[in-house]
């Protein structure tokens, strides 16, 4: 029952390190890819949400707006009674 380690390299075991060096580079190589289209799809969104905040505080600007409006008319009718 006692192996021994044989000092000793085979082209057998050059031929899986080279194939699970491969696969580490081909698996590193697609997460980056996966990281690259997640950061592309983060950036869309941010965009979208600042748009949409840009949208709100125009809405809320115009809401303010209109009604600085409305007082004026109030105070236009009020003046030419």
């Amino acid at each position: 029952m006692n192996k021994k380690i044989n000092g000793d390299i085979s082209l057998g075991n050059i031929l899986v390190i080279l194939t699970m060096l491969a696969s580490v580079i081909f698996s590193y190589s697609n997460l980056q890819a996966n990281v690259n289209v997640v950061a592309k799809d983060v950036e869309k969104v941010s965009e979208r949400v600042a748009k949409k905040a840009n949208k709100d505080v125009v809405e809320i600007q115009f809401k303010h707006i209109n009604s600085q409006l409305e007082e004026i008319k109030q105070l236009i009718q009020e003046r030419d009674k």
